[in-house]
């Protein structure tokens, strides 16, 4: 569909450096603390993981953010502002579609999730701008969800919580932001940006 409506063009291929092979060490080590926790849940973990990740950072990171930064890069002169303003669309769009959560979760529980996911797929963005490639964020979104359903298990994840700390949220927000301008302040080059 993409390439009847679009035409986007989404970058997979990336260059392995130290730090890249350092990361993906890390990786297994996480998910075995987790796996001891609840290595009931691990069929589970893989399929929600796998699930969520995959097509919604094709469609929000690879299709929508692309398309943004490729039309704002050619409509303003400033590369940094097409970049801010392609993060923030991006995300609150994706944000927002957490709306629909409402169907079976509290509305504040809601609102929550969805400043929250606003926070944090401003990193995934930011990361597949500076990389390049959606393999980065792809692999960050199913290592966050799979995290989360070997902790307390799909069926508890769906069902929320009933009572959310506006604080909480707000931390988590901030951190994410923080972060993702760390990771846009970066002296390393924007390479999305270089292939648009």
């Amino acid at each position: 569909m993409n390439y009847f409506l679009t035409k986007q063009v989404i970058y997979f291929k990336f260059k392995i450096s130290p730090k890249i092979i350092k990361l993906a060490a890390v990786i297994p080590v996480v998910f075995f603390i987790f796996f001891i926790k609840g290595s009931k849940r691990i069929p589970e973990t893989f399929i929600v993981g796998v699930i969520g990740a995959v097509p919604e950072e094709y469609l929000f990171r690879g299709i929508i953010l692309g398309k943004i930064l490729k039309l704002l890069s050619i409509k303003l002169n400033n590369k940094r502002m097409s970049i801010i303003i392609s993060i923030i669309l991006s995300s609150l769009i994706f944000g927002s579609m957490h709306a629909i959560n409402l169907m079976h979760q509290p509305l504040l529980f809601t609102v929550a999730q969805m400043i929250q996911t606003f926070g944090l797929v401003m990193l995934l963005a930011a990361v597949y701008i500076k990389s390049g490639s959606i393999i980065f964020p792809m692999l960050i979104h199913f290592s966050l969800d799979s995290m989360v359903i070997l902790i307390v298990g799909y069926s508890k994840a769906m069902m929320g919580v009933q009572h959310v700390s506006i604080l909480s949220t707000g931390i988590m927000l901030f951190l994410y932001t923080i972060v993702s301008v760390g990771v846009m302040a970066n002296k390393h080059e924007n390479i999305l940006l270089s292939r648009l």
